[in-house]
């Protein structure tokens, strides 16, 4: 996600972009009655950016203060916004906003810090506006499109719409029309030109094809399972690589790819999800395909027959995909969870978890906004930031303290900290707080809790050695942080797994960097006993490799991060 605040006004833009276009209003004066605007937004991913301004000096930007907001990832919600006026450090008053990200729509949120609302404290949930408190939601189908803000010049933004050329004057690519036809840049394939891919001017790097109008097609989003990882193109494609014998690829075959290969049949998808050997995709109808092993229902097509193709799930309004080892959920826009798979459901008579091959709801979740599947058990994130668990409680998984219970409902876990993101690890759970502590429950075998002397904990504990941490991960005996340019991790390293240079073959408590990584990392993903890492340009992957899960053209285990190329990408 990027934010960045403007002293002048956005422009609207040409091609379609999935963007909030924030624009912060006050009728406070500068600076004698606030003397700092700060704007602070956690992204669907957990990942946070901030911005700010000093009033009242020559340099400051006038207001209104506009600021883009853009996703990291195809993942479009939760959006949280805090706008902060204050002075001389203290807060006069401040906005809270929940939204979403549409696909390919520009929205325009205006924030307003009103005077009105100085004196005004509101509880949990809820946010002042005009005096009053107010639902911090707010509806993106609401908000109405960004066209641009005026600009100075009774010209401005004007010149592209001019003909300056002559009938039957040749083309070219600056979004002038030369010919004089009506018709700007046209014959001009901007989804395959490499000097002006997706829009005129913006050439890619030698050897870099333009694919879809985007230079490589990059990754967006990372998903990585047992032995198999996958990446989600900026078309809206997906490529996997690694282990195939259930078709967990997703390419038609059953055959192990050393190198990136295509799913078959996806290009809308807006968010990847990956189990133990199954996957499964949300496209921008809100719908949800999935492939791969199926044993246990993981598939939602009513059966248990494995798919080496995509399958659609009956369900729609999904913005949210957690998917689990042999398991899969689904948040909708409607605040609705349903889990389909391995132990989703609960005979009430019984207290036995089951199995089911079709969706069921799981109730019991308040105003959900993240959902995350984990071995057997499944965790969310409710409107209040407490952590609620689910399913079996084997060593403490559920973090909710002695004795181990299996829960069909969900419950909270035993520390009240309000998290900011949430994911699993094999046999228990990773949670970023928003005061930016890092905790951890379940088991400990491999020193996955970043701790000795304990084999397991029931109750969350904190991690130390990830101050900063953006995001974490786990696989089936280690576990990964990653901050603004770091990944750190720690726990088994037999096949090389902790990225230290060398695969050890033993256990490390004590979190320490991933070595030779490029710069401008994006996103963490972690499978049984490897990861991957992405810039804005490129995968990288290391650790185990037996089945091709590090993308490199060889089935060799991998001590230090090694590129993944995407199919297509090179020319």
């Amino acid at each position: 996600m990027s934010l960045a605040l403007f002293a002048t006004a956005l422009g609207a833009c040409t091609r379609p972009v999935t963007q909030i276009v924030l624009i912060v209003e006050s009728d406070l004066r500068a600076p004698s009655e606030i003397d700092r605007v700060d704007v602070h937004v956690l992204g669907p991913s957990g990942e946070r950016v901030r911005a700010g301004a000093t009033l009242g000096t020559p340099e400051s930007p006038r207001p209104p203060f506009t600021l883009g907001i853009t996703p990291a990832t195809t993942r479009l919600s939760p959006v949280h916004i805090r706008v902060v006026a204050s002075r001389g450090g203290n807060t006069v008053v401040e906005r809270v906003i929940r939204t979403e990200f549409e696909h390919d729509r520009s929205l325009e949120l205006v924030v307003r810090l009103e005077r009105a609302c100085a004196a005004v404290t509101c509880g949990e949930g809820v946010t002042c506006d005009d005096g009053r408190c107010v639902d911090v939601f707010v509806d993106p189908s609401w908000l109405p499109p960004f066209v641009g803000l005026p600009q100075s010049g009774s010209d401005a933004g004007m010149a592209g719409d001019a003909c300056v050329g002559d009938p039957g004057a040749a083309e070219t690519c600056d979004g002038v029309d030369q010919d004089c036809d009506g018709v700007i840049d046209e014959g001009l394939d901007l989804d395959a030109n490499p000097d002006h891919c997706g829009v005129c001017g913006n050439a890619c790097g030698d050897g870099v094809a333009c694919l879809r109008g985007s230079c490589g097609d990059p990754a967006v989003q990372l998903a990585l399972g047992e032995w198999h990882s996958c990446a989600l193109r900026r078309s809206g494609r997906v490529a996997c690589w690694g282990a195939n014998e259930t078709g967990q690829l997703g390419d038609s075959s059953r055959t192990d790819q050393p190198r990136p290969t295509e799913v078959a049949g996806i290009e809308d998808a807006i968010e990847i999800g990956v189990g133990e050997r199954h996957a499964c995709v949300l496209g921008r109808d809100g719908r949800v395909r999935c492939w791969g092993w199926n044993a246990r229902g993981e598939l939602g097509d009513g059966t248990t027959t494995n798919r080496d193709a995509p399958v659609e799930v009956p369900l729609d309004g999904v913005v949210e995909l957690g998917i689990g080892y042999e398991h899969s959920c689904a948040r909708t826009s409607s605040g609705e969870i349903w889990c389909w798979g391995a132990l989703v459901d609960f005979d009430r008579g019984t207290g036995e978890l089951l199995s089911r091959s079709s969706p069921v709801r799981i109730g019991g979740v308040s105003a959900p906004r993240a959902i995350a599947g984990g071995n057997d058990s499944t965790c969310a994130i409710e409107g209040t930031g407490r952590v609620v668990c689910w399913g079996e409680d084997i060593e403490g998984r559920l973090g909710d303290g002695w004795p181990y219970d299996d829960h069909g409902a969900p419950g909270p876990i035993a520390e009240s900290f309000a998290a900011e993101s949430i994911d699993r690890y094999a046999y228990g759970w990773y949670a970023i707080a928003d005061d930016g502590d890092v905790w951890a429950w379940g088991d400990n075998d491999d020193l996955q809790l970043a701790r000795t002397g304990i084999s397991e904990s029931a109750r969350p504990i904190t991690i130390d050695g990830v101050d900063g941490a953006v995001q974490i991960a786990g696989g089936r005996q280690h576990g990964c942080a990653r901050g603004p340019d770091w990944v750190r991790c720690w726990g088994d390293d037999s096949r090389g797994q902790l990225g230290r240079g060398t695969i050890m073959g033993n256990d490390h408590a004590t979190p320490a960097a991933v070595v030779g990584l490029p710069v401008g990392l994006r996103e963490l993903a972690v499978g049984a006993s490897h990861a991957c890492v992405r810039t804005d340009a490129e995968v990288w992957c290391w650790g185990g490799n037996d089945r091709g899960q590090v993308g490199d053209g060889t089935f060799a285990d991998r001590g230090r991060a090694v590129r993944a190329v995407l199919p297509g990408a090179a020319r």
